[in-house]
């Protein structure tokens, strides 16, 4: 059966400290974790009677909507009793946390596969963890969320605590691209897609899955079944030559499906309609787990001792002190050497496309290597996975061209959007893609969502130029108020002299937070929020709402207008210049024009500044004079 997921392992040995200077480090990390929870806490309302530990009031499983949006999640209740068996007891947290610090320290898990980290420059502390009973049988287990290695090596290991033994026991192993159902069934994708619907069909690109049970007798998950695609527009036969079962696809969508019981050769092929009805038995109107995640910090670890939380941002419904937000999506980060194909993890959520819906065809083939699972806000759980060009082609003058990667969301078995390219067409006529050569998700311009890097390789196809390796960077970022990514092109080409690494891309964005320097200490990320701000509102007519982010008195056009009142009887309300208009429309609101007087929008339609006080004090971003907005203007 293609893509049946196997649990299986890659071991990185990435040499831990040991001895007594690991275990030293280990109590002073958890010695400063502890003081600064009691310190916090001691500010927040404590009475002072040094309860310690008890006193912390929010739990991490407090609320199974521990994330981002604190929604519910699947009706679970994890706040249950501590249970005669030592569940939730004292020594169950303790055990928990032994195998939290022994990945932290040393990668190493409790059957003694040490996953290292890849690249070495890595941070540890984008994996994460969760203590939630998530199998509803009245203890709270361990979930560890490992990606900060190569991608055979990311897992996802449920681990239950054993009265008996003092010890833990592996509950449930998998690749980390799964979903968790209130039913007891746990959804895990394929780590790669090497089966026959890469390429999509009506319902899009099909990722392999494979669905486990938990069975309360054994307290463990069991397999169900695995399931695979074949899609006719990717190949009419399959590897052993056998052409696509025409006659099975009912519905004629080009699509059809095959279900493998354990231990069993698939069953023969279904159509659309015998497929979503044989899944729907199996999830019988499940809804999904929203599993309270933290990140793998020592203070999120010394935590959960007594199952309370000193750190973690905000958990379910409640407010912990300390950091770490919670609910935060794993990531594929760039290597320093430019090769970085290690998962790591954002801090945040994020991410559509371009366009949406499975119904567009990729080109060429999927590039197993540089995709990963990452969590983004709005999608939830989605596979990143970029496709090679197709051959080239000749566009309608006959001149020879070349496809462009593209890149896809994968969710749930299907396509659910496709990234912008550099051009509608998505071809190039005097270069040829080469390699994606690093992938990294980071919230680069600050906004609190995850926003996409991509480190591309590139060759030249003619005169003094052929074969001539480049590299070019694509930086994709969310609109405001929706899910779908915009190519940030601005930041994309200022990273072009930063492509030689991940890494010098991470430098090149520090620099670019300075670029409006000269005019304000407020970031590029900051300033360019806020002239995005200025246009959706210039562009919708919104004056009103404009003249909360203006300075009066203003200049426009050579008149001053004192205040608001000025301002909003002015003809130009009634009837701006269309070419001002114009000019705004085209502003990317990206690497602007700058001097110590301000920042420059549309050419010098708008400007706008950081305006201080009679006192010198910042009153922050302000649009402080405009020009041609009025007809004459």
């Amino acid at each position: 059966m293609r893509g049946h997921f196997s649990g299986w392992r890659r071991v990185v040995d990435c040499g831990p400290l040991g001895g007594r200077e690991e275990d030293m480090k280990k109590a002073l990390c958890k010695w400063a974790a502890l003081c600064l929870a009691a310190a916090v806490l001691g500010g927040c309302g404590s009475d002072g009677t040094g309860n310690g530990l008890e006193d912390m009031g929010v739990s991490l499983t407090d609320g199974p909507g521990g994330n981002a949006d604190g929604q519910e999640s699947g009706g679970q209740d994890s706040s249950q009793a501590p249970a005669e068996d030592g569940s939730g007891s004292a020594a169950m947290y303790e055990a928990y946390v032994k195998v939290l610090e022994d990945i932290y320290f040393d990668q190493k898990f409790p059957d003694g596969t040490e996953h290292g980290l890849q690249p070495a420059s890595a941070d540890i502390s984008d994996n994460m963890f969760a203590v939630y009973d998530i199998d509803a049988d009245g203890r709270e287990e361990l979930i560890v969320f490992y990606t900060t290695t190569y991608t055979a090596g990311m897992v996802e290991i449920i681990y239950d605590y054993d009265s008996g033994t003092g010890d833990v026991r592996e509950e449930f192993l998998a690749y980390p691209m799964r979903t968790y159902y209130d039913n007891g069934i746990v959804e895990v994708e394929a780590s790669h897609n090497q089966g026959l619907a890469s390429d999509g069909g009506a319902d899009g690109n099909f990722w392999p899955y494979s669905l486990y049970r938990y069975d309360p007798e054994t307290d463990a998950y069991v397999s169900l079944a695995s399931v695979d695609a074949w899609s006719r527009g990717f190949r009419e036969e399959d590897y052993d030559g056998n052409p696509f079962p025409q006659e099975v696809d009912a519905d004629g969508d080009g699509v059809v499906y095959y279900v493998a019981t354990e231990g069993n050769e698939p069953e023969a092929p279904m159509d659309g309609a015998e497929y979503d009805q044989w899944r729907d038995s199996c999830l019988k109107g499940a809804e999904p787990i929203q599993v309270p995640y933290v990140n793998l910090t020592t203070d999120n670890i010394y935590a959960i001792t007594n199952g309370s939380a000193a750190g973690g941002g905000a958990v379910g419904n409640g407010s912990a002190a300390g950091g770490g937000a919670v609910g935060n999506g794993s990531v594929a980060g760039g290597g320093a050497d430019g090769n970085g194909n290690a998962a790591g993890n954002a801090t945040d959520s994020g991410a559509e496309s371009g366009s949406t819906g499975g119904s567009e065809a990729l080109a060429g083939g999927q590039i197993l290597d540089q995709s990963f699972p990452v969590t983004l806000d709005g999608w939830g759980g989605v596979i990143f996975a970029p496709f090679a060009p197709g051959d080239p082609m000749e566009d309608e003058n006959g001149h020879v061209c070349f496809g462009d990667v593209r890149f896809a969301l994968f969710q749930d078995g299907k396509t659910v959007a496709v990234l912008p390219g550099e051009n509608e067409e998505n071809i190039f006529y005097g270069q040829q893609f080469k390699e994606v050569l690093s992938v990294a998700f980071q919230d680069y311009n600050e906004d609190g969502r995850t926003d996409i890097l991509v480190l591309l390789e590139y060759a030249g196809v003619q005169g003094a130029n052929i074969d001539m390796p480049f590299r070019m960077v694509r930086a994709y970022a969310q609109e405001e108020g929706s899910k779908d990514f915009y190519l940030d092109r601005p930041v994309s080409e200022y990273l072009g002299s930063y492509a030689d690494s991940m890494e010098q891309i991470y430098e090149g964005l520090d620099a670019y937070a300075g670029i409006y320097a000269v005019a304000t200490d407020k970031s590029a990320w900051e300033v360019e929020r806020f002239a995005r701000k200025v246009k959706r509102q210039i562009l919708a007519r919104d004056f009103r709402g404009l003249c909360e982010e203006i300075a009066f008195p203003i200049t426009i056009d050579g008149t001053v207008y004192q205040d608001r009142e000025a301002f909003l009887g002015a003809d130009f309300i009634q009837d701006p210049n269309p070419a001002f208009l114009d000019a705004l429309q085209k502003e990317p609101c990206g690497n602007m024009f700058v001097n110590y007087q301000g920042i420059a929008m549309g050419e010098g339609a708008v400007w706008i500044g950081e305006i201080l006080d009679e006192n010198l004090v910042s009153q922050g971003l302000k649009v402080y004079g405009m020009n041609g907005l009025g007809a004459d203007g």
